[in-house]
């Protein structure tokens, strides 16, 4: 199923018990952290913080260098004076159920399914076989082109220019020696400049002050290769970029700005709309129940207070938003700049689809709109050339310089250790924009497991029919969350021939995001590689170091602090099957594996339920 907006999906996750409120006042610096991490390593459920208020932020850090091992701490930031408007949604996708409720399936391995189906596709047998499969394709595939609407409840409330004031946002310093707050949900859209083809992707942006944050776009992302060609290449006026690049000037394949088949945006009720305007006794989040209706899940829900960041007197009535802004300095991005926009929530399959190790070219909104069978909603944005989902909480609109680099972190990151601090790109936020009553989604990483865990899990279990597709002899891979999924990997083939598994490691090495695995084992069939109890017997009984090591090097996580250079490191495979003769020098005979006669299990399963135990 596809969800309206993340408020539905909230209200998915309260109605299943996946959800819970925190009324109490808890601060976005720091403490919203530690209580999060230790509900996610308790297996604890999704959270809503309610009444968000802190210190103002700390915008930079004094000692840059207070996550280098050795140097002293930072001065935590502790009380509660300053009230931030919006609540904070974190850990929604922090458990198979809350990440397979994301996806709208009972479980993620569904989508696994649906793709398996569709790669690659069998070669038809007679004319009618060929049309079964177009049909089946053609609904599978149909909701993935994106749906262009005039307007979006993303955009209820504009500001712009000198209304913009990002430091009222509850943005999160998660970890004491972070260089300030971050962004760690956010979705970065931006468009290759020669092709207009788009991408989105997720970077931690760190706020700066009121509208700039640093970018985190590392050497090996896309956003990174688009800000690189925008310095080479102008970017091209409006409605003049390849396919895939609407932009604000250009239009539908129907010649107009409706999107598919000529349907706009439907005005619907507002999602937050007065008690009175509600289904009975349930407020909820203020998305519609099955019935159509706004009944959502009983029990409290928010009350449709203005959003803080929107000047008095420019709302309107029951969220419609305000007339055309009449703010003071409005920014308007420079040219050879690069146009990008940030959404913050939507539909969680948007958020999915933007960590996914998709194939180039393939448009990270048509995967969203495969994943939830319903063709995603784009809105143009206000003062640059880019589309955003509709329904999203929040939207940055903004520019990044190519030729221009600031300070960023330090950063508590996913592999549990500070990245430290360095030269990054600078988002400049000409506007935002943003429902009434906006929820602002974040989650946090750090030492695992956390939250992210359950997102590399779905990303590995959905996508292992494109790793088959290319390595066919792979039966499965296992990466670990404790090894943060990209330096170690557990993989189990059908060996064929001798030196097989050293082939399946160079695969591995050339292999999108595999690519950046420092550790790669490699196991028979036969050998459970989820199991750990399996992986470790195995690699201790069939593999000698000294004979099955393969050495390597190449691209590495950029975070990854221990590599000999940054983004540039060793790796090492370990060949953990079965030897045949003379496999790589080997020339004794080898053992068979203990196991008892078929015979026997099957006369001691007759005898079994007499035994007693």
């Amino acid at each position: 199923m596809a969800y309206r907006d993340f408020r539905e999906f909230l209200d998915a996750l309260e109605r299943a018990g996946e959800l819970k409120r925190i009324a109490e006042p808890v601060s976005p610096s720091l403490e919203i952290t530690e209580i999060a991490d230790r509900v996610m390593k308790s297996g604890g459920p999704a959270l809503l913080f309610e009444n968000v208020a802190g210190p103002p932020h700390r915008l930079g850090t004094p000692n840059p260098r207070s996550a280098v091992l050795g140097e002293p701490p930072l001065e935590a930031s502790l009380g509660q004076s300053q009230r931030f408007g919006f609540p904070v949604a974190i850990n929604t996708m922090g458990s198979r159920k809350r990440m397979s409720m994301a996806l709208g399936v009972a479980d993620f391995e569904e989508h696994a399914e649906r793709i398996a189906a569709l790669l690659p596709p069998p070669i038809p047998k007679s004319p009618g076989d060929a049309l079964q499969l177009a049909i089946r394709a053609f609904k599978e595939l149909k909701t993935a082109i994106p749906k262009t609407v005039s307007r979006g409840p993303c955009q209820e409330i504009v500001l712009k220019g000198d209304e913009v004031d990002l430091t009222q946002l509850p943005i999160l310093t998660c970890w004491p020696e972070d260089g300030g707050p971050f962004l760690t949900l956010p979705l970065v859209f931006t468009y290759d400049p020669n092709t207009g083809k788009r991408n989105v992707g997720m970077y931690r942006m760190q706020l700066y002050d009121r509208n700039t944050l640093g970018m985190h776009w590392q050497m090996h992302k896309t956003g990174m290769r688009h800000m690189e060609e925008t310095a080479q290449s102008p970017l091209a006026p409006p409605g003049e970029r390849g396919p895939g690049g609407e932009g604000l000037g250009s239009k539908g394949s129907e010649g107009s700005n409706a999107g598919v088949a000529g349907q706009g945006f439907e005005s619907s009720p507002s999602p937050l709309a007065p008690p009175g305007e509600r289904g009975p006794g349930g407020e909820g989040f203020g998305s519609k129940g099955s019935d159509g209706s706004n009944a959502g899940v009983a029990g409290q829900g928010f009350e449709s207070s203005p959003s803080p960041l929107a000047p008095p007197g420019e709302r309107g009535p029951g969220g419609e938003g305000h007339q055309p802004s009449k703010a003071r300095g409005v920014e308007i991005p420079p040219p050879g700049t690069l146009h990008v926009a940030v959404a913050l929530g939507g539909d969680p399959a948007y958020t999915f689809s933007a960590i996914s190790p998709l194939p180039p070219g393939l448009d990270e909104m048509a995967f969203a709109g495969f994943l939830r069978r319903k063709n995603a909603e784009l809105v143009p944005c206000k003062t640059i050339d880019m589309k955003v989902p509709a329904d999203a909480e929040i939207i940055l609109e903004g520019y990044v310089d190519p030729n221009e680099r600031r300070l960023e972190g330090p950063f508590g990151d996913h592999t549990g250790y500070y990245s430290l601090a360095g030269m990054f790109p600078v988002f400049h936020c000409t506007c935002v924009t943003m429902r009434t009553s906006a929820i602002y989604p974040a989650t946090i990483v750090g030492q695992p497991p956390m939250e992210d865990g359950w997102m590399g899990k779905a990303v590995e279990r959905i996508f292992m029919p494109m790793i088959r597709l290319t390595v066919p002899e792979i039966v499965d891979i296992h990466l670990p969350v404790e090894a943060c999924f990209h330096n170690v990997a557990f993989v189990s083939i059908r060996k064929k021939y001798p030196g097989h598994a050293y082939k399946v490691m160079n695969a591995i090495w050339g292999l999108g995001g595999l690519a950046f695995t420092k550790f790669v084992f490699v196991f028979d069939e036969d050998v459970d590689v989820q199991d750990t109890a399996q992986v470790l017997f195995r690699l201790g009984a069939n593999c000698d170091p000294g004979r099955d090591a393969l050495h390597s090097r190449g691209p590495v996580d950029q975070l990854d602090h221990a590599s000999m250079a940054e983004g540039f490191g060793g790796k090492i495979g370990f060949d953990c099957t079965h030897k045949w003769p003379g496999e790589n020098g080997f020339s004794r005979d080898f053992p068979k594996l203990i196991e008892m006669s078929p015979e026997v299990k099957s006369r001691i399963d007759a005898l079994w339920p007499k035994l007693g135990l």
